[in-house]
């Protein structure tokens, strides 16, 4: 490490190679995810686009509703709301509710 200080935080602890080791995995790992999203947005529609983003979403907040506008998932999605508001009205049933994003119905979409 560069600085007095760092080194002696290094030292200190004892962790400097297992830190290194972690973050590089991490970035790793979120390079890999920027990649993937990047080849999702690209080769994929509107639909499998806001079921991704609705389903890791749903998965880093816990809880099984999200409280979000058409215009913020058209801005997320990089397309236009009246797109979202389509797909989002296409996928609801009778009872108004938006089936496939259900965490019960996530076993069929995650596949």
């Amino acid at each position: 490490m560069g600085s007095g200080r760092g080194r002696c935080f290094a030292q200190h602890f004892g962790i400097r190679s297992q830190l290194q080791l972690m973050l590089a995995r991490y970035a790793v790992v979120r390079g890999m995810q920027i990649a993937q999203t990047a080849a999702c947005n690209r080769l994929h529609g509107i639909e499998q686009r806001l079921a991704r983003w609705l389903l890791m979403t749903q998965d880093r907040v816990d809880s099984g509703s999200l409280r979000i506008t058409h215009d913020f998932l058209a801005t997320m999605l990089g397309t236009d709301r009246p797109s979202v508001s389509w797909q989002l009205a296409f996928a609801e049933g009778e009872d108004h509710r938006i089936h496939p994003w259900r965490s019960e119905d996530r076993k069929p979409q995650e596949a």
